[in-house]
């Protein structure tokens, strides 16, 4: 059996921290973005009639990222921001024992894979895009910064 240790980089903010309710109200809040990333449009009535938020993290946790292909009730936070920016944010959600926490990011990437959105980010820009969204769940601004995640399996 062979071990092998991948990384990735990006700029983002940690979510690991953030509850269950709160990602409830963050769909609910962007309805017509999640209506156009998740494939089930079913599963919207499904979150907001959950009789309580054990049951809505469990709706969620079956989410896929579409950027990074991670499942997780924090993919869908990735999917709603790069619907609604255009930037391609990806969920990575960590390995325990592990370097980072569960976090969307703006992965770094060959340049020729960016659209001209991403090509025109500056820090700025790229701060200013994410601080509404990150405020949105409770987080600081000075949550946004380098991310790096160890996977080691």
């Amino acid at each position: 059996m062979s071990m092998e240790t991948s990384f990735v980089y990006g700029c983002g903010f940690e979510v690991s921290g953030v509850k269950a309710e709160t990602i409830v109200n963050f769909i609910k809040n962007h309805k017509k973005a999640f209506f156009e990333t998740v494939p089930d449009p079913a599963l919207y009535d499904e979150l907001v009639k959950a009789e309580d938020i054990d049951e809505a993290r469990e709706l969620l946790e079956s989410c896929t990222c579409i950027i990074s292909g991670r499942d997780g009730m924090y993919s869908v936070v990735s999917n709603i921001i790069s619907s609604e920016t255009g930037i391609s944010f990806q969920y990575e959600p960590g390995q325990d024992d592990c370097i980072g926490e569960a976090s969307i990011l703006f992965p770094d990437t060959m340049p020729w894979s960016l659209n001209n959105k991403e090509i025109d980010l500056t820090w700025k820009s790229f701060v200013d895009v994410l601080t509404p969204y990150v405020k949105e769940l409770g987080l600081e601004q000075s949550a946004i910064g380098r991310i790096e995640i160890e996977y080691f399996g």
